[in-house]
């Protein structure tokens, strides 16, 4: 179940904005992060989880400032070797796909962290 953390500047990217572009993002990875060829990497949406973080002044670099970047998108999943050996094509594809989703002037980018990992409901 990959977790994918989308921090942006509301200043930037108002949160209905925001709001209607999130779903499209949990799509998007569940797509590019898809590995039908192992039973343990299959994923639909309904198995990615996002979490939205506005970005205050109490981040770093602060928004607004010099080197911020208004979405930053940073998705945890589990490291399966076809993950691995495809990771920059996937972040290529995904990378490129959100970007659409965003006004030009919109700044950002696609951190992808693939590590073992293992989850469970209670």
């Amino acid at each position: 179940m990959p977790l994918v953390i989308v921090a942006y500047d509301p200043e930037k990217v108002l949160d209905p904005v925001m709001g209607g572009i999130i779903p499209r993002i949990a799509a998007i990875v569940a797509e590019e992060l898809n590995s039908p060829d192992d039973e343990d990497g299959k994923l639909t949406i309904a198995d990615i989880e996002v979490w939205p973080k506005r970005l205050t002044a109490m981040d770093f670099p602060k928004p607004g400032s010099e080197n911020a970047v208004h979405v930053g998108i940073t998705i945890f999943a589990n490291d399966f070797p076809i993950r691995k050996a495809t990771l920059k094509e996937r972040r290529e594809k995904i990378l490129e796909r959100v970007r659409r989703e965003f006004h030009s002037s919109v700044t950002g980018f696609v951190w992808i962290a693939l590590f073992p990992a293992e989850f469970g409901t209670f």
